[in-house]
């Protein structure tokens, strides 16, 4: 489905379709598009970086630095504020300390108009991974050989439509299933690349006297 929506998504391109849904959006909007990618984007990378995790009670919450230090019970669990949570792994704990340490270099680097801030944040943050433990240079490899050839044994062209259409037994609840699959992920195409076309463009200064994209 999503190689099907984006067949649809180069066609509304090529027909001016998108520039024109573009330029009818008001400029309010598209400044939220872009704040609202690059929030997305933040919670999913703090969440890798375990910075983010889940919460039975708030749905998500921040990592307990101080459970660095507790074992926890024999089901790994602990008691902190007379409820029990989750005992946080070392590991996820070392992550989220590595993961905000870079991201003091680079707001340091960017505050100080240093090019390449962010890129020099992205190189510091592994090599200060090294002594948690959380990055191991032995398995470090260039195999580009390798992985090329994984994606295209197993990724490239490999869509088993039978198997979306052979879910229901109504053709009607199957038509109106794709429909709404594909759509959907039209839509997030749609605002997805806009929200970061015109927030890119906005920084390199590429947008006319009316924030359009020329």
């Amino acid at each position: 489905m999503v190689f099907v929506s984006s067949l649809l998504f180069i066609f509304v391109t090529a027909m001016g379709f998108r520039e024109a849904c573009i330029r009818a959006i008001p400029q309010p909007v598209k400044s939220a598009m872009s704040a609202g990618i690059g929030l997305f984007l933040a919670l999913i990378g703090l969440e890798n970086a375990s910075v983010v995790v889940s919460n039975g009670t708030t749905f998500v919450g921040m990592i307990d630095f101080s459970l660095w230090n507790h074992a926890g019970d024999a089901a790994g669990m602990v008691m902190a504020g007379g409820m029990k949570y989750p005992v946080a792994d070392r590991r996820m704990i070392a992550a989220a300390i590595v993961a905000l340490a870079g991201l003091v270099v680079t707001g340091v680097l960017f505050a100080r108009r240093v090019k390449g801030s962010i890129f020099i944040g992205i190189l510091v943050s592994p090599l200060l991974g090294i002594p948690f433990g959380l990055m191991a240079l032995h398995d470090f490899s260039f195999n580009l050989a390798g992985q090329a050839q994984d994606f295209w044994q197993v990724s490239f062209f490999q869509m088993d439509f039978s198997g979306r259409f052979g879910n229901t037994s109504s053709p009607v609840e199957m038509i109106l299933t794709l429909v709404m699959i594909v759509v959907s992920f039209s839509l997030v195409d749609m605002f997805d690349t806009v929200g970061t076309l015109l927030g890119t463009a906005k920084q390199a200064r590429m947008l006319d006297e009316n924030g359009e994209m020329p």
